[in-house]
């Protein structure tokens, strides 16, 4: 029998309402109709532009609470209280998908509030895991040392790397925050393959791991119309005390790039230490606020 899973967004909570957002059986998803529905069953929004986005919104988090994402939406119905609201829907709408977009189909209907200007519901079939190289990666480490992209199964080996690497060590607090979330991360990259790179620095005999990284990619951001909504995410660079100094973190840091330029995607955030600041700078980051920093590039326009 299929497994099911059923999304139920916290801002219905309040609500008795005979549905839940969405439900997802095995691979296939279907996503309940989205209102913009607030506290005491008002309305938000009062533009069709104020409304869609509130209702896209709570689309991408219910695709969320069942792990998939708006790339993976193949059919999705729009319901509009007025035919003269569908300009200023479609605008906003197209912000959420890429350059390619799911089937549609638009409707005038009567709705059930005399407030209320869209619903929209869809239908989603989660992508099969990218295939992930196994041994080798794009670039040569530096003196020597080996790199290459970690398999999911992989994850494990990798939180107890950076954890234990900087125990004792007097930067130990200063990179506290990179090794906080790293369960998170390993859960994750242990069970998607899709999204997430994790490249390992080893010893030119292949003994030990002397550093590391992991970069994911954020489907779900809204984005300006023409670009990709797609955002790139750098997080744990970790070089092993003793190593400091001979380019690994460098070598991490354009691999990881690298792999995001193979995805599309055209913009990749991280935070960083001050120590840090510097190396990324000189890979075209700029501070977004701080800790934040920013790389664009002209890839990713949809």
């Amino acid at each position: 029998m299929t497994d099911r899973r059923f999304v139920h967004l916290p801002q219905y909570g309040e609500l008795d309402l005979g549905l839940s957002s969405g439900v997802r059986a095995g691979d296939l998803m279907f996503i309940s109709g989205q209102a913009p529905i607030g506290p005491g069953e008002t309305i938000l929004g009062d533009t069709i532009e104020e409304q869609t986005a509130i209702v896209m919104d709570n689309f991408v988090q219910t695709l969320q609470g069942a792990g998939l994402d708006t790339a993976d939406v193949v059919k999705t119905t729009v319901f509009l209280r007025s035919a003269a609201d569908f300009p200023g829907m479609d605008r906003v709408y197209a912000g959420y998908f890429g350059a390619d977009r799911p089937a549609r189909s638009t409707l005038q209907a009567v709705l059930m509030h005399p407030d209320l200007r869209v619903e929209i519901e869809g239908i989603a079939v989660r992508r099969p895991p990218a295939p992930v190289p196994e041994t080798s990666w794009l670039l040569d480490g530096p003196d020597g040392f080996h790199l290459r992209l970690a398999r999911p199964s992989d994850a494990a080996e990798l939180t107890r790397h950076r954890r234990t690497i900087f125990e004792g060590h007097p930067q130990e607090s200063e990179v506290a925050w990179l090794v906080s979330s790293q369960s998170y991360l390993a859960d994750r990259l242990g069970r998607e393959d899709s999204g997430l790179c994790a490249v390992v620095v080893e010893e030119p005999d292949g003994t030990s791991l002397v550093a590391s990284a992991i970069g994911w990619i954020d489907q779900h951001l809204p984005a300006p119309m023409g670009m990709d909504g797609r955002m790139g995410h750098i997080g744990s660079v970790v070089t092993d005390p003793e190593h400091r100094g001979r380019g690994l973190a460098s070598a991490l840091v354009r691999s990881v790039l690298a792999w995001f330029d193979l995805q599309g995607v055209a913009r990749v955030e991280l935070q960083t230490t001050p120590m840090a600041t510097a190396l990324y700078r000189s890979l075209g980051f700029e501070e977004v606020r701080s800790p934040v920093l920013r790389r664009h590039t002209d890839r990713g326009s949809a």
